[in-house]
């Protein structure tokens, strides 16, 4: 039976703090999560994004927060060499108009049909998230992800391409 808030009837108890419902509903969120993988019913992409928070999970619970953001980029690539997780990467350059550099070199990965793109900031706040959306309309990616390692607790932001159509052969 779903409760008040269409969970189960144990978020509906009460906590003694947010921290404690916040790991409930994780928990159940997770266990939801893996029960559909292993039923079979998630979809490609579903099981592709379980397969990169799980990588970046196992940075993250290793490195911890502080470190610049190249080092969580070499550690996330070999945990994805080790796990056999495909991708691809992509460098772009610091862009010159009029002879003056704009912007900042990026690393950009692609997995599938997901662009990922990596940070470790104390704080995302919504000048990254639009660049983040700047960058993933450019591309041919369905959805992107953004995760940042920089925080006690990892980050991850989802973004989907609303210049590619579904019914769109791509």
């Amino acid at each position: 039976m779903a409760g008040k808030y269409g969970f189960y009837p144990l978020v509906e108890l009460m906590f003694e703090s947010q921290m404690k419902k916040f790991l409930c509903l994780s928990q159940i969120f997770y266990y939801t999560f893996v029960s559909l993988f292993k039923t079979g019913i998630m979809t490609d992409t579903e099981k592709l994004i379980e397969k990169i928070t799980t990588c970046a999970t196992r940075v993250h619970e290793e490195l911890g927060p502080g470190f610049p953001e190249r080092i969580y980029q070499e550690a996330l690539v070999k945990e994805f060499q080790r796990s056999k997780v495909e991708f691809k990467t992509k460098e772009t350059k610091v862009k010159m108009l009029d002879g003056v550099p704009h912007g900042a070199p990026r690393t950009e990965y692609y997995l599938g049909n997901i662009m990922l793109e990596l940070k470790a900031l104390p704080r995302l706040e919504v000048p990254h998230m639009v660049l983040f959306s700047n960058a993933l309309y450019k591309t041919e990616q369905e959805l992107g992800l953004m995760i940042n390692f920089g925080t006690q607790q990892m980050q991850i932001r989802t973004r989907q391409n609303t210049s590619i159509s579904v019914d769109e052969e791509v």
